[in-house]
């Protein structure tokens, strides 16, 4: 324990939290009694959480087995363009022809045409399927946004199918719109984003066709490249460095170090901030957070130090405390690094929910919060990552908006729900941390709480709060320093202490306290204590209050306590209660 005496601040606060866990080492925290010695200084890397063992697949496959949709999709396809004379060769292109060269089924359907726009076979399809009806739909190019093709979209055989015309691009230096042309299958593979996703899969002859000759030995070899210079790649089209970590970590494969060096570049970096639309760059984050291992993505977006361009704050953002002046966030690498940091405990928190050999305590909230279901994992993190820039404001239009709410509506485009559930998260986060470090509980105070805080949102808001508090007692020191052990004692302690309070939560059944509604409405007690506006609710509260601390309270006793709260409350605000009513005539003399 001696490591533990010294003057740092940081460690006091660690000396504290292993004497509280001496002291409360035999508190029963579920069915069973866990013994934690304060003597147990286990520690657990969390570097295996934001970094990936590279694999290999275990089987790649040189040709495409179709299933029973497939090949009715493709006969309609063929069908059609032979009634209409049309020797168009049509390619499956990207996703779909890796996932099946992979042996998994996919439904990402996108036909690459060789001597038409995507158009003009859905009109064809169109007739033949739907006769006097438009079934199918048309996604403009949007240069503004980095989309420069026009792709056509429709339902074939109950699964939606893009097509769009084989493409060249070619970039001149005084604009950052390519000239786009019909192209070859070569130069279309060599626009793509890396060479896995650059294969096509040749309808009209049933063959699987690697025009660039390296896609199919990097998916065997696990390797990510991209088919042109990465610089080159990225900066025709930034988002495709987000594209390129996606994959990486949804495969586990090896990146190539020509990308690594690319995707450094402060130039590139500049360019994702300023050309990419914020629909685009919180679709591929959506995937990211959505998938396995978001935290090694989190980890490789701050690696490449591009954290800050995908959240894309504002140049300049005010300081909540005190507010004394503008702070200028990308010199503030200590927020970033926050970000970080509180992620990498966020999936620690998610392997204990989740992971029977680390949950070796029972871990309380794996009745409560489900990491399985993505919507609570992505929440999850994108409270974390945002948390850090809570204690700022930023001002839009005539609005100010805390610096996280900001990312999250503006910057990442979030649905409202989203926005609203991280910004109560960040509201009452200090809140919950204050009372449960009291360490007493009472069941009015704690009702309240829960009232205040909302059950829908409890749970979310107690797992930031643990690592939030993680953080803040580990990190203060070495804010700019990556985390990379967690100190199991200290976590442990942390959880321990909410659990002992949701364990009074459970007994005293005050989880739902929020829905408890008053057994006399308001308009009863408008009608018989012949009160209104502000003083109904105060007497409603008070009734709320006197339930909660007397769960069998009666409506008789109900009445009574409210008549002796409505007397209390008149004796000093009689004028408040009830003001005498105006005839017309005083009124009008005012």
């Amino acid at each position: 324990m001696l490591k533990y005496f010294t003057k740092s601040k940081i460690n006091l606060y660690k000396l504290k939290y292993l004497i509280n866990m001496e002291h409360n080492s035999f508190i029963d925290v579920q069915t069973d009694t866990k013994n934690i010695s304060i003597f147990n200084f286990n520690k657990f890397d969390c570097r295996n959480l934001y970094t990936y063992e590279q694999i290999k697949p275990l089987k790649v496959y040189h040709h495409i087995n179709l299933n029973k949709k497939e090949i009715e999709i493709f006969e309609i396809i063929k069908s059609v363009l032979r009634k209409n004379n049309k020797k168009t060769i049509c390619r499956v292109a990207g996703g779909w022809v890796r996932d099946k060269l992979l042996g998994k089924n996919s439904d990402d359907i996108d036909i690459a045409l060789d001597d038409m726009k995507g158009e003009e076979l859905a009109k064809m399809i169109n007739l033949e399927l739907y006769p006097g009806k438009d079934k199918y739909g048309i996604v403009e190019k949007n240069s503004e946004k980095s989309k420069h093709l026009e792709t056509a979209t429709m339902i074939i055989s109950g699964i939606s199918v893009d097509f769009v015309n084989l493409r060249s691009e070619k970039y001149t230096e005084t604009s950052r719109v390519p000239i786009v042309d019909i192209g070859t299958p070569y130069e279309d593979s060599m626009r793509r984003d890396i060479t896995i996703n650059s294969m096509f899969y040749n309808i009209n002859e049933n063959l699987v066709e690697d025009f660039l000759g390296n896609g199919i030995e990097d998916l065997s070899n696990g390797y990510i490249r991209t088919p042109m210079n990465p610089e080159e790649t990225f900066t025709d089209d930034p988002l495709r460095i987000l594209r390129v970590i996606r994959f990486a970590v949804r495969f586990q494969f090896e990146l190539d170090p020509a990308i690594q060096k690319a995707c450094a570049s402060p130039e590139i970096k500049a360019a994702l901030y300023q050309k990419i639309s914020n629909e685009r760059i919180a679709k591929e984050l959506s995937l990211m957070l959505e998938g396995n291992k978001p935290e090694c993505a989190v980890y490789l977006i701050f690696k490449y130090n591009i954290l800050d361009a995908v959240m894309k704050l504002p140049q300049s953002i005010y300081e909540t405390a005190n507010t004394p002046g503008i702070i200028d966030y990308l010199q503030e690498k200590t927020d970033l690094m926050t970000s970080l940091n509180l992620s990498i405990v966020g999936s620690y928190l998610l392997e204990r929910i989740t992971n029977t050999v680390l949950n070796n305590t029972g871990f309380f909230l794996i009745k409560y919060f489900n990491p399985s279901e993505s919507p609570n994992k992505k929440l999850l993190y994108l409270s974390l990552i945002t948390l850090p820039y809570s204690r700022y404001l930023v001002k839009v239009n005539k609005e100010i908006l805390k610096a996280n709410c900001y990312i999250l509506r503006e910057s990442l485009k979030l649905p409202n729900d989203y926005v609203k559930e991280i910004g109560i998260i960040g509201e009452y986060l200090s809140l919950l941390r204050d009372y449960v470090d009291q360490g007493q509980f009472e069941r009015v105070s704690s009702a309240q709480l829960v009232r205040k805080i909302k059950s829908n949102y409890l749970h979310k808001l107690t797992a930031v709060v643990i690592c939030y508090e993680y953080v803040a007692l580990n990190c203060v020191e070495q804010s700019n320093i990556l985390l990379e052990s967690i100190d199991l004692t200290i976590f442990e302690e942390i959880c321990l202490k909410y659990a002992r309070w949701y364990k009074f939560l459970e007994k005293e059944n005050l989880f739902t306290a929020d829905e408890l509604e008053p057994i006399i409405k308001g308009d009863m007690i408008r009608e018989i204590f012949d009160v209104k506006g502000k003083v109904i609710g105060i007497l409603l509260e008070s009734l709320i209050e006197k339930q909660i601390s007397q769960p069998e309270l009666t409506k008789d006793e109900a009445l009574s306590f409210l008549h002796k709260k409505r007397e209390e409350f008149s004796e000093g605000n009689e004028q408040e209660v009830k003001k005498p009513k105006q005839n017309s005539k005083q009124k009008n003399k005012k």
